[in-house]
């Protein structure tokens, strides 16, 4: 399974990256306000995390979560110079995420769930850090090869990850494609 290397992070946060991602079409569907708490699973540098951060306003916190040092540093690095304080970064993995249960109102997987070898895990991770009634947004790469993203065998179809979520007590709520590349859906805890 790929996993995005970090020496190329800058791509994480480039201006093109907004033009095929539809970055506002997310947010939007985080259903966000001020005062919730978030988690960013596999936040990157930040590229969701620092809007979110903006959103949720400083009586709100994001839990940046990424397995990569250099992204979190990074993320740190931009979170300083926006002059964002309600983002607490953690380097962990889905087997170990030292967060209380029901700690967060959002959740956010962008980009994450076809990189994980324990998907079961880490959506079982996700469910336990969710309040009941706690909205989930993934984001992923559409089932067929598009100008960017992996290979398509290592993708995952709307239709799968929407039985895996069902697998794991959510409630599917909507799905949306992303343009060409990629497909928002968002779920609840029950």
């Amino acid at each position: 399974m790929h996993r995005f290397d970090p020496a190329h992070l800058h791509r994480l946060v480039s201006p093109e990256r907004d033009t095929w991602l539809h970055p506002q079409q997310v947010l939007d569907a985080l259903h966000l306000r001020p005062g919730l708490k978030v988690v960013d699973f596999g936040s990157g540098p930040g590229y969701f995390t620092l809007p979110v951060a903006e959103r949720v306003g400083p009586g709100g916190t994001v839990f940046a979560l990424d397995v990569e040092q250099a992204m979190l540093e990074a993320l740190q690095q931009r979170a300083t110079a926006a002059a964002v304080s309600n983002i607490v970064a953690i380097l962990t993995d889905a087997r170990n995420i030292p967060l209380p249960d029901a700690i967060a109102d959002r959740a956010l997987l962008s980009l994450v769930l076809h990189e994980v070898p324990d998907r079961s895990l880490l959506l079982s991770e996700v469910s336990r850090l969710l309040k009941p009634q706690g909205r989930l947004v993934v984001v992923e790469w559409q089932p067929w090869q598009t100008e960017h993203g992996p290979a398509p065998g290592e993708r995952l179809a709307p239709e799968r990850l929407a039985d895996e979520l069902q697998g794991h007590g959510f409630i599917q709520v909507a799905s949306a494609p992303l343009g060409d590349n990629c497909y928002v859906m968002a779920a609840h805890n029950p």
